[in-house]
């Protein structure tokens, strides 16, 4: 089944097998917090990621830069093409909790992402996740997946259709998928006209509460190099 959903992953999550985390839905969490196997309520071992199930404000930017060459006398400028910025992504998301287990999950997401904006330093705690054990480490490295079907390479272009002049435009094979960013602001807002509910803990979490969430685009050097304009096109390229 495809998911749209908006969602944000730390990537050594993906890749490291071990302590791999991620909040699970309420039905997935244990039904009674005073079992002790049942310490890490609200997690299970897979990965370390936030879904926004209420569909977010959602948008994406980038800018063009050019240089300009202006002749004396001319009646215009010549341009230079200088570079693409890296899109920027902006997420107003709301997080519905009508439940003590709803509250449970979206109080971890958001300590996430208060997490994810922060760099490893002092010392290395117990256990620490994949991406987390070396001191100095800037802070993660996060996919972000939205209104897609799953990996471009799997669901390419296969045919056309036509548009309302009859010319043939591809199908694309995808839109938002696993693209590398890191965020670059966080806003979380504690309103005072919404009731607020106990998490497992008797932590209190607004029953409504957007959060604000900037990100900008970040690729390696090895990834540029592998950018085909021709599958950015047709949208099979991974992570772009």
């Amino acid at each position: 089944m495809a998911d749209y959903k908006v969602k944000l992953v730390r990537a050594a999550s993906i890749t490291g097998a071990a302590n791999k985390t991620s909040i699970t839905q309420p039905s997935q969490t244990a039904a009674n917090p005073q079992n002790p196997s049942s310490t890490r309520t609200g997690l299970a071992s897979t990965r370390e990621q936030v879904v926004f199930d209420v569909t977010p404000e959602f948008s994406e930017s980038r800018s063009i830069n050019y240089k300009n060459i202006d002749p004396v006398h001319a009646p215009g400028a010549v341009y230079m093409y200088a570079n693409t910025n890296a899109r920027t992504f902006s997420i107003s998301a709301k997080f519905i909790s009508r439940s003590i287990d709803e509250a449970t999950v979206n109080l971890a997401y958001i300590q996430y992402l208060r997490t994810w904006a922060m760099p490893t330093f002092g010392r290395i705690g117990a256990n620490p996740a994949p991406g987390e054990g070396i001191l100095g480490a800037p802070p993660a490295i996060l996919l972000l997946t939205a209104y897609s079907l799953g990996n471009p390479s799997a669901t390419g272009v296969t045919n056309t259709t036509p548009d309302s002049s009859g010319n043939p435009v591809p199908n694309i094979g995808n839109n938002i998928y696993q693209v590398p960013v890191i965020m670059t602001s966080l806003e979380i807002p504690y309103p005072s006209d919404v009731d607020y509910i106990p998490t497992k803990n008797g932590i209190p979490v607004p029953t409504v509460q957007t959060v604000s969430i900037s990100l900008t685009e970040a690729h390696s050097p090895n990834a540029y190099q592998q950018f085909t304009l021709q599958d950015y096109k047709t949208g099979r390229l991974t992570n772009f």
